[in-house]
Parts: structure tokens; sequence; C-alpha cells
């Protein structure tokens, strides 16, 4: 081959190689660019499509937005489906011990459910409305079921109706139990010393860390054991009268999102003075099991920053459903 023709051969090979460079450039590069406009132009209303790009893809970081920040203690936002991996969206902390105050009332009930009839009445006791805490507005000698004290404990987080509730196999008895569920439910960091989740005078408290309570939460989703919790956290308002009809509770759930957000389908609420609020919430895609649980523990204000994950959600990520919308 001449030397000449060596040239040629060479600038031939140039060509195709740049050709097929720029090819790629486009087909993983410059095609997912427009793709994203496509998709942040449209993030309003994508949940109406027949075949959303969230529903094809799955969430991809936008590595340009840094992460939220955040003054609670641990915070996170995961996404659950039944019979496949968590997605991590947002943690912060979340393998951290903390105390987790009326969050604790989630494995509470989960004990009731276990053990109780829900229709058996339950007198309740000087003790129990010694708890502190003015939500529930229970008297002593009441009797209501078991059924509406477990309403009062997660709407209202009523401290007195959960002990109520603990005292009716006995308080250590209870405790002993809720500490076996979690260990059932594979919580590592986790230990309660009481069902209200206050402090006890000796300064001990319940804790557990973020990614077990998201544990619990998938054990309430999953397991229609426990639908009838799912069903009660659902609720913004309930009411009833106690047994003998003389006293109406009227509840009013202590989470003031419910009204701000159309895909939320439930949350808990916890606070203690010594570490500011704690909130769970749970949203759920519109005909779908997918839902996504977003937590925030020891927080000045948690739901502002509750607010601020789920707006930062969809700024942070491409291919993922907008549960703020």
């Amino acid at each position: 081959m001449t030397q000449k023709n060596k040239k040629l051969l060479f600038c031939i090979c140039g060509v195709i190689l740049f050709l097929g460079i720029m090819g790629l450039y486009y087909h993983f590069y410059a095609r997912q660019i427009i793709t994203e406009k496509e998709f942040a132009n449209s993030a309003t209303n994508f949940y109406q499509r027949d075949r959303s790009l969230a529903e094809v893809y799955q969430p991809i970081r936008r590595w340009n937005v840094k992460e939220i920040d955040l003054v609670a203690k641990a915070a996170g936002a995961i996404e659950l489906e039944q019979g496949v991996p968590k997605k991590i969206l947002f943690t912060k902390n979340m393998q951290q011990s903390l105390s987790v105050a009326s969050l604790s009332k989630l494995v509470g009930a989960m004990v009731c459910l276990d053990n109780y009839n829900l229709e058996q009445t339950v007198t309740i006791s000087q003790e129990a409305i010694a708890q502190s805490g003015e939500a529930g507005l229970l008297k002593a000698g009441e009797q209501l079921v078991i059924r509406n004290l477990l309403e009062l404990s997660l709407i209202e987080s009523s401290n007195d109706a959960i002990y109520a509730l603990s005292e009716v196999m006995g308080t250590n008895n209870f405790v002993r139990l809720m500490n076996e569920k979690a260990q059932d439910i594979g919580l590592t960091k986790t230990y309660f010393v009481n069902s209200t989740g206050l402090y006890e005078a000796n300064g001990r408290t319940n804790y557990s860390s973020g990614m077990g309570l998201v544990k619990v939460i998938e054990r309430l989703l999953f397991d229609s054991n426990y639908k009838l919790i799912m069903d009660i956290i659902s609720m913004e308002e309930s009411g009833f009268y106690s047994d003998n009809g003389d006293i109406y509770h009227s509840l009013k759930n202590t989470n003031e999102l419910f009204s701000e957000f159309s895909f939320m389908i439930g949350g808990k609420t916890g606070y203690l003075p010594q570490t500011g609020g704690s909130l769970i919430t749970i949203f759920r895609q519109p005909r779908k099991e997918i839902y996504l649980v977003s937590i925030v523990l020891n927080s000045p204000d948690r739901f502002q920053e509750t607010r601020a994950i789920l707006e930062w959600l969809p700024q942070g990520y491409i291919y993922l459903f907008n549960y703020g919308a």
C-alpha cells in the first residue's frame, strides 16, 4: 500500500471513529437531556398519562442538585414496593438510634392486634389519666372498647389511651411484647421501656433508628393482620361515645399535613420537649402498590422539614413520581 493510500485510510478511519463517538454521545447523553426536559415540563401531570416516564424508568439522581440540608437529627425518604428492594432516595443518619417518642405507639398497636379482642371493654384507671399530655381527655372510670382506645392512641397520640391498653395485660408484659415484636420485625437498634414514648423518671426512653421505623411501616403496609392500624392512621378525624354513651370523643389527627398532599395516605407524629418533633408520613402512587415513606426524627419543625423533603425529591431525581403534587 502506498503512503498516500495509508493516509487516506487513516483519514477515513478517523471520520468513522468521530461519527461513532458523536452517535454514542447523542444516544447516552444528549437524548437524556431532551428526555429530562420533557419530563420536567410534564412533572405536574405526568401521573395522568397511560405510560409515564416514571413508570418506564427507575429514578435517576440529578447530581448537580445538592442534597437538602435539614436540622432534624435524622431524616429519610424511602420508596417501598412489596417484593422489590427498597429505593433509598434521601438519607441522613437513618441508622442512628434516637428517641422516637409517640412513634412507639405503632408497635404498641401491633401488640394490641396480636393479643386483644377489639370489642373488649377497658375501664380507664387513675394511673392512665396521670400520664403526661392532654390528648384524649379521658376520665377515670370511663369505659371504652379497645378499638376506640387504638384510635385515641394513633390519631390524637393519647398517652392515656395507650397506657390504658398496656394495663389490660400488665404494663411490663406489654412492653416486653413490644420489644419482642421489634425483634420479629428485624429491628436491631430499638428498645422500648414504656408504651407511651415518654421519658421515665430515671432518664430512659424508647429509641429506634429511622431505618428501623421504615421496617415497621413496611410490615404495616404489607401484612394484612395490621390493616386496621393503616386504616386508623389514615383518618384525619374520627369520633365515638364511651361505652355507656355518656361521653363523646371528637378526634383530630395531630398530623397537620393531611390536607396538603393528595397522595398522602397516613402518618404518625411524635414529640418530646427534650428532643423535638418526629413525623412519619406515607404516600401512595395512584392505582399502584408503590409507597413513599418520609421520616423526620428530632426536628425543631417536623412538618416544614417534611414539606422540604417532598419539594426536593422531584428536583433531585428524574423519573420519580411526584408524591408531593
